[in-house]
C-alpha cells in the first residue's frame, strides 16, 4: 500500500478576497490621499514657523492659507497656499525681485494717499513716521516651505500609504 498526501485549493475564498480587493484598496487609497495631505499641511505650517519663528498677525495668515483640498472622489488632493487668505503668501514662498517704488501711482492693498497724493511707503523708525517714493526696494527671497515640507514628509507618507495597502489586503481576506 503506498502512502499519499491529498491537498486541494480552496478558490472559492482566493475569488471572494479578488472580488473584495478593489473596493478595499479604493477605500484606503482615499484614507491614503486625505491622511498624506493633512501630514503635508501640518509639515508645510511646522516649516514656516521654523524659518520664521513668529506668530505674528501675518505670519499667523501665511501659516493659515497653507490648505489642502480633497477631490469629490477622494483619489487626488492638493496641499497650496490660498492667497485669498494671505494675498502675500505666495511672495513669501516663491519670493519677488527687487522693484521700484514708483513715484506715483497705487500702494498694493493701501491706495493712494489722502488727497490723491503718490504713493509711497510708510515705515517708523525712533517714533517718527517716514515716507518714501520713487526707490529700489530689494525683492525677498523665497521660503520655499511647501517643498521643503514635501521632502521631509516623503518618508512617512509612504510609510503611511504602504500601511493603507496592507490594511486593504488584509481586510480582502488575503
Amino acid at each position: 500500500m503506498a502512502s499519499a498526501i491529498t491537498f486541494s485549493v480552496d478558490m472559492s475564498a482566493f475569488a471572494n478576497a479578488m472580488n473584495a480587493l478593489p473596493e478595499e484598496m479604493a477605500k484606503e487609497s482615499r484614507n491614503a490621499i486625505k491622511e498624506g495631505a493633512a501630514i503635508l499641511v501640518s509639515a508645510a505650517r511646522t516649516e514656516y514657523l521654523a524659518k520664521t519663528r513668529t506668530h505674528s498677525k501675518n505670519g499667523n495668515k501665511v501659516e493659515k492659507s497653507i490648505q489642502e483640498e480633497i477631490a469629490p472622489d477622494g483619489m487626488s488632493g492638493r496641499v497650496f497656499i490660498n492667497s485669498e487668505v494671505a494675498p502675500h503668501a505666495v511672495f513669501v514662498h516663491e519670493g519677488t525681485e527687487d522693484h521700484i517704488v514708483p513715484k506715483s501711482g497705487h500702494v498694493w492693498g493701501k491706495g493712494t494717499m489722502k488727497g490723491g497724493e503718490p504713493a509711497a511707503l510708510h515705515f517708523v523708525l525712533g517714533g517718527e513716521s517716514y515716507f518714501s517714493k520713487g526707490h529700489k526696494v530689494t525683492g525677498l527671497k523665497p521660503d520655499q516651505f511647501l517643498y521643503r515640507a514635501a521632502d521631509k514628509s516623503r518618508e512617512k507618507i509612504i510609510s503611511m500609504v504602504e500601511e493603507k495597502i496592507t490594511t486593504a489586503i488584509h481586510t480582502a481576506g488575503f
